[in-house]
């Protein structure tokens, strides 16, 4: 996995997904995005760190089965 093929495989995930104009005056979070900061906050506590760092949401996202399909 060199950087240009993930790269094109998160290009061509991101095309699947569905679109919608005009776009909504106020969005949120889906229930995925919501688990991955669940997951980055349990990794936070199991570390025994004051915040949620960069790793956690890293190794949360690689947690996350469309990532996965991605990579």
């Amino acid at each position: 996995g060199d950087a240009k093929g993930l790269e094109r495989s998160l290009r061509k995930a991101l095309v699947k997904l569905p679109t919608q104009h005009p776009a909504p005056a106020s969005i949120g979070m889906d229930n995925t995005a919501l688990k991955v900061l669940q997951r980055a906050e349990d990794l936070q506590g199991k570390s025994e760190d004051t915040h949620v760092a960069v790793d956690h949401l890293l190794l949360a996202l690689l947690d996350d089965s469309n990532v996965k399909e991605a990579l």
